[in-house]
C-alpha cells in the first residue's frame, strides 16, 4: 500500500507545498530536501518531460541559488539529488 501511495501524483504536490512552506520560511535546507522528494517521485511517476518534474527542478534551483549551493547545478553535482 506504501508503494501505491507514493506513486500518487498528489503526494509529491504535497512534498513539493511543504518544501514552499519552508523556503517561504527561510528554512531553505529543509524546503531542498522536501523538493528532493518531490523530484524523485514526479520522476518515478512522469518520467524525464513532464511540467511538474520541471517545476520541481526550477524550486531547488531557486531555493539552491540562495543557499551554499548558489546553482541547481553544483547542488546535482553533489549526488543529493
Amino acid at each position: 500500500m506504501v508503494r501505491t501511495i507514493l506513486t500518487q501524483p498528489h503526494v509529491a504536490s504535497c512534498y513539493n507545498n511543504i518544501g514552499n512552506i519552508y523556503a517561504d520560511r527561510k528554512q531553505l535546507d529543509l524546503a531542498l530536501e522536501q523538493y528532493k522528494i518531490s523530484l524523485k517521485l514526479r520522476l518515478k511517476i512522469f518520467g524525464e518531460c513532464h511540467a511538474d518534474v520541471e517545476a520541481s527542478y526550477n524550486n531547488m534551483a531557486i531555493t539552491a541559488r540562495s543557499t551554499e549551493y548558489h546553482s541547481c547545478d553544483q547542488y546535482v553535482s553533489l549526488n543529493i539529488v
